[in-house]
């Protein structure tokens, strides 16, 4: 089951009363959609200062490319993102660009495609409907060393990076407190730890993006007040043995959230180059084409590391199933896979990898536990459950199976 189809304002309540439409319809309902709105922006480009916001015909026809891979429909996927890939005139920025274009820095560059323009608000709070920017930042806020030398919260601070995340990225250096420690406090830091972690990231023996992606206690700092104060392990992270980094895409560096309204300015990079080299690197795979395929997957990460993207370096995968940075099955062996991950990290796109993949079992099994338990998957949890108001209030809604 899909959801409801509904193309003009009800003026009754029989007409809010709508069944759901089957998958298929939903997605060819898309398409038809983005199709209307290929020809009306076909060749349009916006560049001027109040219009650069806005979707062009290249971000359509992206879109479309994407919409194709999820739906498996190969041939059209390839069709659109080969032409995205060659024609846009769309590239990926060099890596010192790239690591901070996700704090509204950089904006509206050569890899982006779709970009949802958002500006800190004095006016009106975050929280505010009637804001120009977000609360993600208030969501995802890092946590930092305090006056007394434990954790601080920046924000609300509900969310961070799940500890085998940090593995996956290739991360294996140790804790930031030695084994044994009674008090987590900065004080109590390992001074090797830190030592190794910064040359680590010098020497890149660990996958840049995690520092892109990541805030790293004891190691990273952020401003509070206009004062730089160290990152700490997250709130409420009482287990010593639990690595708990703060998110890094999406927040404000220059201060907390809080000092800007709860208005988070960070453009939503919602489209943007990585992305559709991966895709189109997956489409190939799908079409007879994996030399190809390896090198877009290759570009990708080059651009990671440094390295120019179009010439083969040091650390390009030699096969597509070469090994990566993770330690796990499901990605270990597996370059595309492990570069979507990574690449788009922090960006809300691996849960619809996971459904479209089929691989929620195994991730499951990865990540084992959250703070509230152990994970118990089941097959129906690809989808989620109907609001019981929802249901109320269309008595032809349908609840998913399993709930």
């Amino acid at each position: 089951m899909g959801v409801p189809i509904i193309t003009k304002t009800s003026s009754s309540l029989p007409e809010t009363q709508v069944a759901r439409a089957t998958v298929k319809q939903c997605w060819d309902f898309i398409i038809s959609d983005l199709k209307a709105a290929e020809t009306i922006l076909n060749g349009k480009s916006w560049t001027g200062a109040t219009d650069k916001y806005k979707v062009g015909g290249w971000g359509v026809k992206a879109f479309l490319g994407k919409v194709y891979v999820y739906t498996q429909d190969w041939t059209n996927a390839k069709t659109y993102l080969a032409d995205v890939v060659t024609n846009s005139g769309k590239s990926l920025v060099p890596f010192d660009t790239y690591k901070t274009m996700f704090n509204a820095q950089n904006e509206f560059n050569s890899e982006s495609l779709i970009e949802l323009n958002l500006n800190i608000d004095m006016t009106y709070r975050g929280t505010s409907d009637l804001s120009m920017g977000s609360s993600i930042g208030m969501v995802i806020a890092p946590t930092y060393v305090g006056t007394n030398g434990g954790q601080a919260a920046s924000a609300w601070s509900n969310v961070f990076p799940h500890a085998k995340n940090i593995a996956r990225f290739g991360f294996n250096l140790g804790h930031y407190f030695p084994a044994g420690t009674a008090t987590a406090n900065i004080a109590n830091v390992d001074k090797s730890y830190i030592t190794k972690s910064v040359a680590a990231r010098a020497n890149k023996t660990v996958d840049p993006r995690l520092w892109v992606s990541c805030l790293q206690p004891y190691v990273d700092s952020m401003i509070v007040l206009g004062v730089k104060q160290p990152i700490s392990h997250y709130l409420d992270i009482s287990e010593i043995d639990m690595e708990a980094w703060s998110f890094r895409k999406y927040i404000n560096l220059a201060g907390t959230e809080g000092e800007v309204n709860m208005a988070n300015g960070d453009n939503i990079l919602w489209l943007r180059l990585a992305d559709i080299y991966l895709l189109y690197a997956e489409t190939l795979t799908h079409t007879g084409d994996n030399a190809t395929a390896l090198e877009y997957i290759n570009k990708v990460r080059r651009r990671a590391y440094g390295y120019a993207v179009n010439t083969a370096s040091a650390v390009d995968y030699k096969t597509l199933t070469d090994q990566t940075s993770a330690p796990d099955a499901v990605l270990k062996n597996d370059p595309l896979k492990y570069e979507r991950w990574a690449e788009l990290f922090g960006e809300g796109h691996w849960w619809f990898d996971v459904c479209r993949w089929k691989i929620g079992d195994k991730e499951a099994a990865y990540y084992q536990r959250v703070r509230g338990g152990a994970i118990q998957w089941e097959p129906t949890d690809y989808a989620q459950p109907i609001p019981i108001n929802e249901i109320t209030s269309n008595t032809s809604m349908k609840q998913n199976p399993g709930y």
